[in-house]
């Protein structure tokens, strides 16, 4: 049964970003917009039975997960009820022309950030955009137009944030973060490891580093309490190369299988070849026994002609996204696969976000295509081998 939605915006585009009931467009001409979301979903007509369908599609995307639904979904029939739901909207086209999108832009203005930029993440109401010309920051939470100050001027091409950090990934130079408290904001970022870095994603309070040019590696952390035990502070422990991981666990050799990607999102590890995805369930409560914090779930077959080298990937709540020369894999957590073909322009998933954990965005030449995967509420959080493991208590999640 289809539980997958699309949204259609037509226009051309470069980036996305969304937040706290805010769409966020970078143009191709240089400029950005900021749209009010959450009117122009609530301004598509539906039947009155689907209403709910559509909020947790593409508002509510946390709504459904949680022990307070587990009762309801353990009952076959509401589960089934539910998933037609779901599908019934799938049958729907949900387009928006870029007229139509007009009526609910909040402001366009030219990019107060040097375009074209590599990155963006919203942590806080602040935004940040990494680029060659340095890392910018900006003020959301205002009516009027944004205005940016550089931070550093280093180039970066992946950022990230979470633990009042930003994670920085800046190709040749390594791997920096930069703490976002008032007592360091005149610092410069710190250098984790000057292995090269091409992205930076955050496994709880640890780092993983994916690049073209290594396997990837993960820069470890530990949490300890502060003196006043208000929050919990990030103690680095050390950088361990991802080939140490795998091997140990797939009896991998380099020279008989070739690792085209690795990355790593909050609880999984994963390592595309060219016909599977390596899975390891990362535990950073487990201190002495390797074998359980790096523990192996196997691996995950693509049955699929990806036509072309695999160049990128991501994980959210749904799944895994596997980026080659020619499309995107999308391999969900029930271990289904969708192909879609065509190289986008731009694509991003949320993991870290609140409401948005559900959502593609992926980037064409004349559309925005945001996809709303809404399978992965009916799958057990605790034994899922594809994508990242719900949390429902996780105070470092954005809105």
């Amino acid at each position: 049964m289809q539980t997958q939605i699309k949204l259609i915006i037509e226009g051309y585009y470069y980036d996305s970003q969304i937040y706290s009931g805010f769409l966020y467009l970078w143009q191709m001409d240089g400029a950005l917009i900021k749209v009010d979301w959450s009117a122009l979903i609530r301004s598509f007509v539906v039947p009155d039975n689907l209403k709910f369908s559509i909020e947790c599609a593409f508002l509510q995307g946390e709504y459904l997960y949680g022990n307070r639904w587990k009762p309801l979904f353990q009952d076959a029939e509401f589960k089934q009820l539910l998933q037609h739901k779901f599908h019934n909207l799938a049958q729907i086209e949900i387009r928006f022309s870029r007229k139509q999108l007009d009526q609910f832009v909040i402001f366009q203005q030219d990019s107060p950030f040097p375009f074209p930029h590599a990155d963006n993440t919203i942590y806080n109401f602040n935004l940040y955009v990494a680029s060659q010309e340095g890392v910018f920051e900006s003020i959301t939470k205002t009516k009027d137009n944004l205005v940016s100050r550089k931070m550093w001027d280093a180039p970066v091409v992946s950022i990230s944030a979470s633990y009042k950090t930003l994670a920085l990934a800046a190709g040749s130079e390594g791997l920096f973060q930069q703490r976002l408290t008032k007592t360091h904001s005149n610092r410069e970022p710190f250098n984790l490891n000057k292995q090269h870095s091409g992205k930076a994603r955050w496994l709880y309070a640890s780092l993983f580093s994916s690049s073209y040019f290594n396997e990837g590696y993960l820069a470890e952390f530990k949490t300890i309490s502060s003196e006043d035990k208000k929050e919990l502070e990030r103690e680095f422990v050390g950088i361990q190369p991802s080939e140490s991981i795998f091997s140990n666990l797939f009896n991998y050799q380099s020279d008989s299988s070739p690792t085209k990607y690795t990355w790593g999102v909050q609880d999984k590890l994963c390592r595309a070849t060219h016909d599977s995805v390596e899975v390891v369930r990362y535990n950073p409560q487990v201190q002495r026994d390797y074998d359980r914090k790096f523990y192996h779930l196997g691996e995950v077959k693509i049955n699929q002609d990806l036509h072309g080298d695999v160049i990128g990937g991501d994980s959210s709540l749904f799944g895994f996204i596997v980026e080659s020369d020619n499309g995107l894999l999308i391999i969900d957590s029930e271990i289904k696969v969708t192909w879609l073909e065509g190289e986008p322009t731009n694509w991003r998933v949320f993991p870290r976000s609140k409401y948005y954990t559900n959502q593609l965005h992926v980037i064409y030449e004349e559309y925005l295509c945001v996809f709303s995967f809404n399978h992965d509420y009916f799958v057990d959080q605790s034994k899922k081998k594809v994508g990242v493991k719900y949390r429902e208590f996780d105070l470092n999640r954005k809105s």
